[in-house]
């Protein structure tokens, strides 16, 4: 123990062993034998000292080994040792680990070196191109901008050239009228007559003859050396035209003209006191589903029926009367309950409405059995039954089974009106028809999915504009501002647009309409797209709208158009493009008239095209405010409308006064010269205002107090607050009807396209129609309101802006006109349905909620998918994106909610009434077009997919309905790029097409159309050749044959434009005999005839003729119109021996219906006189034009009517053939003293008839009166004032003309005598 604890104080001593001093001794007595002591204290830790060593005895050095081993066979040694190659172990362990990952870090340090020194390189590389971009864009815009020093050196050069050529023009055309005139004087009968090639080549209807009635002088242009007087005995071309398109279908251009005024179909309603019950019956069980019939086809019904109450007929007094007989005579179907009571009103009705011309209109009559009590009523009956051209219904006994009937009737008749409208429509009548826009390829049975999608009231609306615009006699200073125009039409282009300024009414719309109505009358060459734009709310105002319809117009001049895309973007990209191929191609160019630039929202971003370089064949004209024309349309060419001076003003007050028949004396108008001193005053709007307020009194006294009270009024804005004062007191007499002016127009203010006559009235349901004809009747004449495509709007901006300050208050800060759209929006929403909407509630119902603030009511009625469907067909997709866009949802967004509500409505399918899954797969198809047209295919293939899966599964799977939505699908999967899958699915259309129309069909040319392009696009022509081939073989055999003539361009741009290769000839003359394809082969016939192919018109009128003689009755009415479009037909071609007899049937029948004195009748007599005087059967000549005399006598009355003095003469002359002088020499004067009284005492008119006359007096052997006749006419022909008024056809004579008598030569010389004497 001595030892152990001296060798132990040793080791403390030393201070201690370190790790290392421990293993070494552990290792130099790891071999040497330890005897262990039987008791051995335990020490902490091997090498260490104890915390109190100093108090510890020193271990001997002599026994430090046997210390040791006794320590080192101890096991808490042996753990020790274990645990230490343990740590020792890891920490080798741990070391190899750093190592390793030193040398991976030094491989990765390497690698990103290397990876930056690349990344360095690459920066270095692009910071180099950068520069060289920077530098070569500084070298472009360089470039740019020498290039726009050098386009405007050649521009202003280009002008000079052009003003320095134009004034030569001008110098040449100067000389050249110099040396006319010079020839005119030294050889007159040298000189051409121009007038007479112009009449002769292009009959327009601003010609002499046309400003008469369209009758021309037989004895206008006699030859003196002849030995009997001759006159004119031509009809020209386009009066055979204009007499048979007024013939086509019972005057079915008359009908379109009438339709161009108000779009609303018309149901007149006449009834007795005892029929009250089935009027009632009728109005809640029937009128409802006729109204849902008609909207459906996208038009309006107005059911019109006056009241009976004595207290209600009286409104008005006879003005009220006045107006039903007016509605009754233009309505477009009658109805009469008939009882057996006496009412003179009814009777009325039924005379001016049916018997004044029967069959005119279609006319149903209940007649309820029993013996009439009153004679008048009983004939009234009896006339009815006799005409035999009204449907009767007779002694029924169920009123409910009558209400049926009366359905199905009405139904079928409206039905047929409609048809006929959109016949006129397709055919070019009155406008020309829209290209469908995606019909390239589509099918026709492509419409109930809205593939037309064209808005056919806007284009109505437009016409409705410009008649309204054109309708005013006001044209006093146009002519200058006329000159203007043509100036800048006719000038060498490129041109920039032509601005028109003035001030608010002060005629812009009225210049622009006279002058296309002046340009279309002469038939100029070119065609002009116009745009009126309504109201700032109005669909009128929205840029895109616009374009989409003009470059619709546009495409009808391509041969086989594109689709017409419903991008807006594309659509703004596009129309400059067709604009400027369609002006090239067309004499004369195209000429765009756009009225009220400055109303369309967002106008300087939507028509920036306008400030780009126009082609060179194209012109536009537009017109704005001076207050609200934008800065960049200042630089544009200038023509500013001036006041009207205090003479323009005098006439035009003068002139509408005179049409309403007053007059003012002369203070009162010294009192409006006075005041119409200013700029606003002195508008054609407020002196025709004016001139309505003081035409409406007939009282002197109460005539002086409302002029006093209207001139106190600055401007058009105070005339109308004083005249909306005047019509309420006039007016509102009653306690019912006491408010109603103020009610009818805050509500069409608050409106959007305006409201329809039955829409008031339900809204206003105190009103009758008693009432409300006299109101509507007093606005329009006061130019308060107009009829826009059915619609009554506000006439001008300046009764809206009167309406807001009376009416809508700015301390009422907008409440009074919130409160009016939710009146209107809670009316039309009560329309909406899911199987039905119509058109009125899709224009109003989202515009209404968006005027309110109401984000979530727009979102879900555009998810009405009816509402979406109506205003996708007529090309209404930059609104709704516009709407959306307002909610703040986005396209895919869009997509979905759309998709979702079709899969929920066609979950509804068989629990709604009407929903089935064909208008389901109708749904999903206009959701595919409209998502593919916004270039959103991906969300565009799964509606149309599902399109095609309803129709085949609902359909037969060979159904041409189920090749439309192949084709569909096909064109987005080109469109997509993806061609494999389009060209299967092309292949399958086109074989479903040639299984159901046959090889031939043009709608298996169209669907190979569609290959073609699909090849080409993938360079495979070898493919596709053979394929167009193919196609254009197709197209041949479907095609109507083509019009060859030199006069297309006339035609087109004549008031009969036709588009006659848009009516294939397979698809509109084959089936059974009928007399409604008898009516197609007469209407293509006509439209052959004004092309100029008389002989393929003849084979249709042939074809038509035949066919109505065998389904018709022989005197039938459709008969005599085929008789006198085949005579005319001969008459043209100058046989007018086939011409004669035909005329001669068609007089016969037309005279049996329609009377003697008939315009039809007397259409039919104006061109059989001309031929029997030809032909010289001079008795059969005169009673025709005896009966010509009648008829203008007539419609002259007491008025002293030029037409009636050309009838005179006409047949003055057939007596002189007759050698009945002294029967002709009295017309000659009374035919002389008219032309004197009217045109004046040297007009050419008077000098042709004295020269007859003088004629005549020769013949009769009065030499005296026939010098002093003689030498009158020819001071008259020698005057310049003959040279100015010319008549075209006229020619001059000579003495040596005069003819000479076989007689003695006596009688010569006395002639010469006399005429010398009287020189």
């Amino acid at each position: 123990m001595g030892n152990t604890g001296s060798g132990m104080s040793r080791h403390g001593s030393q201070g201690g062993l370190d790790d290392e001093d421990d293993v070494n001794d552990l290792e130099a007595f790891h071999t040497s034998e330890i005897t262990v002591p039987d008791e051995v204290k335990p020490r902490g830790r091997l090498g260490l000292r104890s915390g109190n060593s100093h108090n510890k005895k020193t271990l001997k050095s002599g026994s430090m080994q046997s210390a040791l081993s006794v320590d080192m066979e101890n096991p808490e040694a042996e753990r020790i040792r274990r645990e230490f190659e343990l740590y020792r172990k890891n920490k080798e362990n741990e070391i190899s680990n750093i190592q390793k990952g030193e040398k991976r870090s030094t491989a990765e340090n390497k690698r990103l070196r290397a990876e930056l020194q690349a990344l360095q390189r690459t920066c270095n590389r692009l910071r180099g191109e950068r520069e060289e971009a920077m530098q070569a864009e500084h070298e472009a815009m360089a470039r740019a901008t020498t290039f726009e020093t050098d386009r405007d050196k050649v521009q202003r050069q280009f002008k000079i050239f052009r003003e320095t050529k134009e004034k030569e023009i001008q110098n040449l055309l100067r000389a050249k009228r110099d040396l006319e005139g010079k020839l005119l004087k030294v050889a007159p009968d040298l000189l051409p007559d121009e007038s007479l090639s112009k009449s002769e080549t292009n009959n327009h209807s601003g010609d002499w003859w046309n400003q008469l009635d369209g009758e021309r002088l037989i004895g206008s242009s006699p030859q003196l050396n002849q030995p009997m007087v001759r006159g004119h005995e031509e009809m020209t071309s386009s009066l055979l035209q204009l007499e048979m398109a007024q013939g086509l279908n019972r005057d079915i251009w008359q009908f379109s003209n009438e339709y161009a005024n108000n779009a609303a179909l018309q149901l007149y309603i006449t009834h007795t006191d005892d029929m009250q019950d089935e009027l009632d019956l009728f109005l809640s069980q029937v009128a409802p589903q006729l109204r849902k019939t008609v909207e459906g086809e996208g038009h309006y019904l107005n059911i019109i029926n006056f009241s009976l109450e004595a207290q209600v007929v009286h409104i008005g007094g006879e003005k009220s009367k006045d107006l039903r007989l007016q509605y009754a005579e233009q309505s477009t179907i009658i109805l009469g309950f008939l009882g057996n009571t006496s009412n003179g009103l009814t009777i009325s009705d039924i005379h001016h409405g049916h018997l004044k011309s029967p069959g005119g209109k279609p006319a149903l009559f209940c007649l309820k059995s029993g013996e009439s009590r009153d004679c008048e009523l009983a004939n009234t009956k009896t006339e009815i039954r006799r005409t035999g051209e009204a449907k009767l219904y007779e002694g029924y006994s169920n009123k409910e089974e009558l209400m049926s009937h009366l359905q199905t009737e009405l139904n079928i008749n409206l039905l047929a009106v409609i048809a006929k409208l959109k016949r006129l429509m397709e055919m070019g009548i009155d406008g020309e028809k829209e290209t469908p826009a995606d019909a390239t390829y589509a099918d026709v049975a492509s419409e109930s999915c809205g593939c037309h999608i064209w808005d056919e009231h806007s284009h109505w609306e437009h016409l409705e504009a410009f008649y309204c615009a054109s309708k005013c006699a006001h044209e006093c200073a146009l002519e200058k501002l006329f000159e203007r125009l043509n100036n800048h039409i006719t000038a060498p282009g490129p041109s920039p647009p032509l601005l028109i300024t003035g001030s608010p009414g002060s005629g812009k719309s009225l210049l622009l309409a006279k002058w296309i109505q002046k340009r279309q009358l002469r038939g100029c060459p070119g065609i002009i797209l116009y745009h009126f734009v309504g109201s700032k709310s109005s669909v009128s105002t929205d840029p895109v709208h616009m374009i989409r319809r003009l470059t619709s117009q546009l495409m009808q001049h391509a041969v086989n158009p594109p689709g017409l895309t419903c991008d807006p973007s594309r659509l703004m990209e596009e129309f400059p493009r067709w604009l400027e191929k369609v002006s090239s191609k067309i004499p004369g160019g195209v000429i765009v008239v756009i009225d009220g630039l400055d109303k369309f929202q967002q106008g300087e971003a939507h028509l920036r095209w306008l400030l780009d370089p126009l082609p060179v064949d194209s012109r536009v004209i537009v017109s704005v405010n001076e207050e609200t024309c934008a800065s960049v349309w200042k630089q544009w060419l200038h023509l500013r409308i001036e006041p009207l001076t205090s003479k323009s003003v005098k006439e035009l007050m003068r002139g509408e006064l005179q049409l309403k028949g007053c007059y003012l004396d002369s203070e009162s108008e010294a009192k409006i010269l006075t005041h119409c001193r200013t700029a606003q005053t002195c508008t054609p709007l407020y002196v025709t205002v004016l001139a309505s307020c003081l035409a409406s009194i007939n009282d002197e006294r109460r005539l002086q107090h409302q002029l006093d009270q209207c001139l106190a009024a600055d401007d058009a804005i105070e005339l109308y607050l004083v005249v909306l004062d005047y019509i309420r007191e006039k007016i509102e007499t009653t306690d019912t009807t006491k408010g109603c002016i103020k009610k009818v127009l805050k509500l069409i203010y608050s409106s959007r396209n305006g409201l329809g006559d039955w829409e008031c009235l339900e809204l206003l349901p105190g009103i009758t129609w008693n009432f409300w004809a006299l109101l509507t009747h007093t606005l329009l004449n006061f130019n308060i309101i107009v009829y826009r495509a059915g619609l009554i709007c506000l006439a001008h901006d300046q009764i809206r802006a009167a309406i807001e300050l009376k009416y809508f208050p700015r301390a009422d800060e907008g409440k009074q006109l919130a409160l009016c759209r939710t009146v209107l929006v809670d009316y039309f929403v009560k329309s909406v349905a899911p199987d039905f909407t119509t058109c009125r509630v899709a224009d109003e119902v989202p515009w209404l909620y968006q005027q309110l603030g109401n984000k979530e009511k727009v979102q879900e009625s555009l998810l009405s998918l009816c509402i979406f469907m109506l205003l996708y067909v007529r090309g209404r997709c930059n609104e709704i994106i516009c709407f959306w866009q307002y909610t703040g949802i986005d396209k895919n967004r869009m997509a979905e909610l759309y998709v979702s509500t079709t899969q929920k409505y066609e979950s509804m399918v068989g629990s709604i009434d009407g929903l089935t899954l064909i208008k389901i797969s109708d749904l999903y198809e206009a959701e595919g077009r409209f998502l593919r047209d916004l270039g959103m295919f991906k969300e565009a293939c799964n509606p149309l997919q599902r399109s095609l899966e309803l129709r085949e599964t609902t359909l037969d799977p060979d159904h041409p309905r189920v090749a439309q939505s192949l084709h569909l699908l096909a064109s987005l999967h080109a469109q997509w790029s993806k061609y494999p899958a389009a060209e299967s699915l092309y292949k399958q259309a086109l074989d479903i097409y040639q299984n159901a129309y046959g090889a031939d069909h043009i709608m298996v040319a169209k669907e190979l159309d569609a290959l073609v392009v699909l090849y080409q696009k993938q360079n495979k022509h070898e493919v596709a050749e053979p394929l167009k081939k193919q196609a254009n073989l197709i197209r041949k055999k479907n095609r109507v044959p083509q019009i060859n003539t030199d006069d297309s361009e006339n035609i087109r741009s004549s008031s009969f434009k036709k588009k006659h290769n848009s009516m294939q000839l397979g698809e509109l003359t084959v089936g059974p005999d009928s007399a409604d394809l008898a009516m197609k082969l007469n209407e293509l016939g006509v439209l052959y005839y004004v092309q100029g192919n008389h002989s393929t018109a003849e084979n249709f009128f042939k074809r038509s003729l035949k066919m109505r003689q065998q389904v018709l009755p022989s005197e039938h009415p459709d008969i005599g119109q085929s008789y006198k479009n085949l005579a005319a037909l001969y008459y043209d071609q100058k046989e007018l021996g086939k011409a004669e007899p035909l005329y001669d049937k068609a007089l016969h029948i037309k005279t049996k219906h329609y009377g003697a004195d008939s315009k039809q009748v007397i259409s039919i007599v104006k061109n059989l006189a001309p031929i029997c005087k030809k032909l010289q059967k001079w008795q059969k000549a005169a009673p025709l034009y005896k009966q010509l005399v009648d008829f203008r006598e007539s419609s002259a009355g007491e008025k002293q009517d030029p037409s009636l003095a050309t009838a005179l003469v006409n047949l003055a002359v057939i007596y002189c053939h007759m050698s009945q002088q002294s029967d002709a020499e009295p017309l000659y004067e009374r035919a002389l003293k008219i032309y004197e009284s009217t045109l004046g005492l040297t007009h050419p008119r008077v000098a042709e008839t004295l020269h007859n006359l003088a004629v005549l007096k020769y013949e009769q052997g009065d030499y005296e009166a026939a010098a002093k006749l003689y030498k009158r006419a020819t001071d008259i022909k020698s005057s310049s004032t003959y040279r100015k008024d010319k008549i075209p056809a006229s020619r001059t004579s000579s003495v040596n003309s005069m003819p000479m008598s076989s007689g003695p030569v006596k009688t010569q010389k006395i002639f010469i005598e006399a005429l010398e004497s009287h020189s």
